[in-house]
């Protein structure tokens, strides 16, 4: 059965688009994953991610944060 938000009419054909998500360590100093391009995503999400940093890997995750949203 579809969860509760397949069920709506956004998600039924024709749909509206299609959503890719990723997850990466955002305190590498490598930057931005593979396959993420500079200024390519709409929405972040951070589910308790800032808070389980360390006050010294805030500045390295917020850049690249910055670097694919803006």
């Amino acid at each position: 059965m579809p969860n509760l938000s397949q069920r709506t009419a956004l998600y039924t054909p024709p749909s509206v688009g299609t959503i890719h998500a990723s997850v990466w360590d955002l305190t590498s100093r490598d930057g931005i994953a593979d396959g993420i391009q500079p200024s390519c995503v709409d929405i972040v999400v951070l589910v308790f991610v800032v808070c389980a940093l360390h006050p010294a890997e805030w500045a390295q995750a917020v850049s690249i944060i910055h670097k694919v949203c803006f």
